[in-house]
Order: C-alpha cells, then structure tokens, then sequence
C-alpha cells in the first residue's frame, strides 16, 4: 500500500464512519470497552485474524479496526476483507462511489497480498499446533487462487494437495468447502478423467455432513436458487423443507430462513399450483408476522445485548424494519401467487419504499426485481 494520500482517505471516512456507527449504536459504550480488550489481546503486530469474532452487533467495530489495523501496521490476512465491508459500509450509507472506492482496494490487495498471507498463515498455525486454522487457510488459498485467475491445472494439484491434508485432519466443514472449488475448477478445465463425477462428488459430501450441516447447505442452495432464478428451485425447496432441523436452526438464522423459503415457495406454487407449497408460504407469512408482532414480549438480557429469542438477530434501531421488509415482500408474492394483483403492487410499493428508507440496497434490488415481474 502507498503512504499518504490513500492513508489520509481511508482516515477521513474511517473517523468520519465511526462518529456515525457509535451515534447510532445502543450499546456503542460496551462496544468501546470491548475494542480496547481485543486491542490488548492483538499486541504489537495487530495481526489477529478478526474476522473469527461472534457477536454480530460488534461487526461494524471489528470491521473498523481491521482497516484501522492496517493503516498502522500494515497489511494482515483479514485486510482485504476489512476494506471490502468497509467499501460496504460506506455505500450503504449512501455515498456509493466512495465505497465503490474501497471494495476495488480490497481486490487489489487480494490479488497482491492475501494468497501469500493465506501461506504464511498455514505455517504459522502448524508451528503452534492449530490445525483448525492450518486446514482453513489451505482452503482459503486454494479458493483465491481460482478467483485471482490462477492456471487452472496448477490450481487442480493444490486442491489435490488441500483435500489430502484436510482429510488427514478430519476438518469436514472446510472439506465440503473445499468440494465446491474443486467442482468449479473440474467445470472451467473440461476434464473430469481424473476427478469423481458429480453424482459421487455429492454423495462423498454428504457422508462428512453432520445434519446442521447439511440443513445449512440446502438453504444455501435454496438461495442460490432463487437469487438466480434456476429451473431446480422446486427441487432445491422440497430439499430444504425435507432436511431435519436441529435446535440450532431455532437460534441462529432462522428469520432469514423462513423469509427465503417462504419466498421460494410462493414462486413454485406460481408455476406449479401445488396446494401443499401454497400452505407452506402461509405459514412462512404468519411465522414472520408473530415474530413482528411478538418482539418486545421476548425480550432477553445478555451483558447489554438485546437478543430476541426464535429470531437470533442482535437488535438495534433498524430491527422492527428489517421484520417490516420482510414481512411485506412475503404478503407482495403471496397475493401475486393468489391473482391479487393490485394488493400485490401495494405490498411491492411499500417494500421498496421501506428498503430505500432504509437503505437495505440488497433487499431494494430484490424486491424491485420481484415487482417488475409482477407487473
């Protein structure tokens, strides 16, 4: 990275970022706390790894000190991901340009610094004994290589050598991971003389999974579904709704959940008619509608976080409209499913209007996209 202008940048918007976050943060006194703990626990080189912090409501500090980070003491493994937030960030609070900016940064240092770092990091973890994070950055190696457009053969014998030294250390989360990349590589080289074919490559992940594993793994390509429109959603739909729920699913994730598999099903029953997919949308509807309705009667207390049991999301002034959005684009589908036309644009209408007022940019182009073909 070069010295002056490009630091003098990154400080402004830096200071000028965390005078907005900490504003508008209800516990931004506790949060102050806890960024002067994890500074002592950094120490002089200020190259922890910071994207391994759990508490969703401090994302936006974490992402903070790793740009902070990195002006001071140069570049760390998380840097890259650091700027690309924070370029998020930026945009979302309504200077896109800006934050256009800082997610080009953060694929220059990718392309540059991160893949070398991702080595260091793996020699590192072996020399301390943490193979956990030795077998994470094998696979995080492998996966920048192929989208910093690596040689593509040469890229097939490391994920050789990552699936080797990932199996030996029975890693089976970042095995399934790694299974991915090495589909893609297969698919982009033309030549599957030497690898296993789709089928057994499926069949081989599925025997690593624990069953949040695979619960996770077919909402995500429940989502990749309907994000992009795929003639496999019905498939991808009955998959999620067949998989068996662990307790976890209760906690962590499940709004989002039931909002996309709620989504999804109201566009199958636009193309099939199926009654049973119908049913399914309702209930998506009047799970969401209760979670809205019943917030504050279930509330808990933890070290000054406020944690909404059912929904796993830490909340803060924007929660009641991330339930309102999704509440609304779910009544949008579901009346266009059912020949509601007018009450459909309605619910699209007040959808974009709250996701704009909002700037939820992501959920703003989702629901444009959804009310387009409405119309």
């Amino acid at each position: 990275m070069k010295q002056a202008k490009p630091f003098s940048a990154i400080a402004t918007a830096f200071d000028s970022f965390m005078d907005v976050l900490v504003r508008s943060t209800h516990e931004s006194l506790w949060a102050k706390v806890i960024i002067d703990k994890l500074q002592e626990a950094l120490g002089e080189d200020g190259h922890s790894d910071l994207t391994t912090i759990v508490k969703p409501a401090l994302s936006s500090f974490m992402i903070l000190k790793m740009v902070q980070i990195t002006v001071a003491k140069g570049l760390c493994p998380a840097s890259p991901f650091g700027f690309a937030c924070f370029g998020s960030f930026i945009a979302k609070m309504g200077n896109i340009a800006a934050g256009h900016r800082f997610v080009l940064l953060a694929k220059s240092l990718l392309n540059k610094a991160a893949n070398e770092l991702r080595a260091q990091s793996e020699a590192a973890s072996l020399r301390v004994g943490d193979v956990h994070t030795a077998c994470l950055s094998k696979l995080q190696y492998c996966i920048g290589l192929l989208w910093v457009g690596s040689n593509l053969h040469v890229l097939q014998e490391k994920i050789a050598a990552a699936e080797l030294f990932i199996t030996r250390h029975e890693n089976k989360t970042w095995l399934v991971l790694l299974y991915n990349a090495q589909r893609s590589v297969n698919i982009l080289v033309g030549n599957e003389r030497h690898t296993l074919a789709f089928n057994e490559l499926l069949e081989r992940r599925d025997a690593v999974l624990n069953v949040r594993q695979k619960m996770m793994l077919s909402f995500h390509n429940l989502y990749l579904s309907l994000v992009y429109d795929s003639d496999n959603l019905k498939e991808r739909c009955e998959a999620f709704f067949s998989t068996k729920k662990t307790s976890s699913f209760l906690i962590y994730g499940y709004v989002i959940q039931v909002f996309i598999s709620g989504l999804s099903a109201s566009k199958i029953f636009r193309q099939t008619g199926d009654a049973v997919l119908a049913d399914r949308a309702k209930m998506c509807i009047e799970q969401m509608r209760n979670w809205g309705e019943s917030r504050g009667a279930v509330e808990l207390q933890t070290k000054g976080l406020h944690l909404y049991a059912g929904c796993g999301l830490y909340i803060d002034s924007r929660s009641n409209h991330t339930f309102l959005l999704c509440l609304l684009l779910m009544q949008a589908e579901d009346n266009y499913s059912n020949g509601n036309l007018q009450s459909a644009r309605y619910f699209y209408s007040s959808a974009i209007s709250c996701a704009k007022q909002h700037r939820f940019l992501n959920d703003e182009s989702l629901v444009s996209n959804d009310d387009l073909n409405c119309h």
